[in-house]
């Protein structure tokens, strides 16, 4: 009976060692779950960085654009303004005010209605987007 005991309280060794070549593969798979979410990681991270640098690009794009649109508002603005005092000199020089009067009846209406647009303009967008 003495034998029978000691033969349950010592585990099968073939038993401990499968369970240890479990362990061992446990283990193996656990460090190619650590490199995958590595890779996972380092690949998000270039992802990252390329968005970044196309975002980058976008805005240097979208920034030279406006530069040019902008510069070409003031040169064709440039245009019209030397445009109409060479007109106005010439008429001046021609002795007719009342052209020149004309003229500038007609700069004052489309200023002033330019102005209240751009204002009116100006507050409805603010008026939406404060909506919710």
């Amino acid at each position: 009976m003495n034998k029978n005991n000691n033969d349950k309280n010592h585990p099968n060794p073939a038993l401990i060692e499968k369970f240890l070549a479990v362990q061992e593969q446990e283990l193996v798979m656990r460090g190619k779950e650590l490199e995958v979410h590595q890779q996972n990681n380092n690949n998000t991270h270039e992802y990252a960085l390329a968005a970044l640098q196309a975002n980058k690009e976008d805005r240097e794009a979208i920034r030279t654009h406006q530069e040019k649109i902008i510069k070409t508002r003031y040169i064709f603005s440039g245009i019209i303004l030397v445009f109409l005092f060479v007109l106005i000199g010439f008429c001046l020089y021609l002795n007719k005010d009342q052209i020149v009067l004309e003229i500038l009846k007609a700069v004052l209406f489309f200023a002033s209605g330019s102005g209240l647009g751009y204002a009116y303009a100006k507050k409805t967008s603010k008026n939406n987007d404060e909506q919710p």
